[in-house]
Order: C-alpha cells, then structure tokens, then sequence
C-alpha cells in the first residue's frame, strides 16, 4: 500500500477512528472530545511504531510484569516530542491497558444482573456490593455499560428503588447507599449513550413501573427527577 493513495488514506482515517473509540472508552470523564482531538492526532502521528507494539503486548490480559514495566518506562519517552498533554494522556493509557483482566464486559453485565436479582430478593447489601464493582468499573470506562441492556436495567433499577414503599427496604437503601451508588453509574454512563435510546429507555421504564403504583404518572416522573435522569425527561 503506497503512502497517499486511496487505500492507505481509507487505513490511516480507520485507525484513527479506532484510537478515537479506544480513547472514549479509556479516557473517562476528565477530557472534552476538543481537548483530546489534538493529542490523538499527534499520537496518532508518532513515527515509532514499537509504541503500538507495546500497547498490543500489555493490552493482552496474560502479559507479564516485565511487559507492564517496559511499557511504563518506554512509552512516555517515545512520545516526549509530541508534548506535554500527549505525554500525560499516553501515561494514564498505559495504567488503563495495563489492567489485564481486572475489568471485563461480561463481568460487568453479570454484575448489573445479579445486582438487580438480589435488589428483587431484597437483599440490599448484596445488591450494593455488585453495583461497587459496576462503578469501579464505569469511572474509567463508562461505554462498558453503554448497551441497551445494561443501561436499560440500570435504569429499571433505580425507578424501582425511588418507588420502594416499604419502611424497612428504605431504611436498607438508605443504610447501604445504594441509590448513591446507582447516581454516580448513571452519571458516569449518560454521556456514552444515545440520546434516543436513553429517552425511550426510561420513559419505557417509568410507565412499566407508574401503572403498578397509586402515585400515577406525574408521582412517578416527579420521584424520578434526580440528576442522571432529569436530562433525559422532558
């Protein structure tokens, strides 16, 4: 493939593309799509490509303790003369690849899942402790739980606390925190998600669960009003 021509242009405009997911994905919350734009570029740039060899070598989750700390090393310094920004973003995806497989979809899913089933159970603690490893999750990448399943049970989820009736399972949310913890995935997760699908995702949700409950459609929407959902109600 010749430099310039219309295949290698197709190549470098996909790659980048990839960078660019792979950025969201790892990147959090702390960066703006503006303020990250140029430092994919010069990243995307960079002539040494044993940058891209290391990345692939810790990004697999059997990669050894010597792999992490070549990459730790050498990584910062090949891309030094891209400046300062790019030095720093480079430095905070390295601690991201490196995780192995601390962090896993499936996992993630699963825990979303079984938080739901031990909420349904009533057994509160137990719910809390899978959504800990669900935020752990989501602060450093939120798109894990971007799919329509995840964010629409996470959804149902949290309509469900917000119309628990019952003085003792709200003494037990309470207690365990665990509508501060549903906030804060939700928070997290809300900008990686389609706006269409968040809207018709908990709009679906609070009639499935208003017609089960005296309040009616405004006591609902009203108990729902909190910060992650307040954006996607009109």
């Amino acid at each position: 493939m010749f430099s310039g021509s219309e295949e290698a242009m197709a190549a470098d405009a996909e790659a980048l593309d990839k960078l660019e997911f792979m950025a969201c994905i790892t990147g959090g919350r702390s960066m703006s799509a503006a303020e990250r734009s140029p430092i994919l570029e010069s990243f995307h740039r960079a002539k040494d490509k044993n940058i891209f060899r290391i990345l692939a070598t810790i990004s697999n989750p059997t990669h050894s303790n010597n792999s992490r700390s070549v990459a730790f090393e050498e990584l910062p310094k090949k891309v030094k003369n891209t400046g300062e920004d790019t030095v720093k973003w480079v430095k905070t995806l390295v601690r991201r690849c490196a995780m192995g497989d601390f962090v896993n979809k499936e996992v993630v899913r699963h825990c979303i899942l079984l938080a739901d089933e031990c909420f349904q159970e009533e057994d509160i603690e137990s719910a809390q402790k899978f959504l800990e490893c669900v935020y752990l999750a989501v602060e450093s990448f939120p798109e894990l739980c971007s799919t329509t399943e995840c964010f629409g049970t996470l959804i149902e989820l949290f309509v469900s606390c917000r119309m628990v009736s019952s003085n003792k399972m709200n003494r037990l949310i309470t207690r365990f925190g665990l509508l501060s913890t549903l906030s804060a995935i939700l928070s997290a997760i809300s900008p990686h998600v389609k706006p269409v699908c968040s809207f018709v995702l908990t709009l679906h949700v609070i009639h499935s669960t208003y017609t089960e409950h005296s309040e009616g459609y405004d006591g609902c929407r009203t108990k729902c009003q909190s910060a992650p959902l307040r954006s996607l109600l009109c």
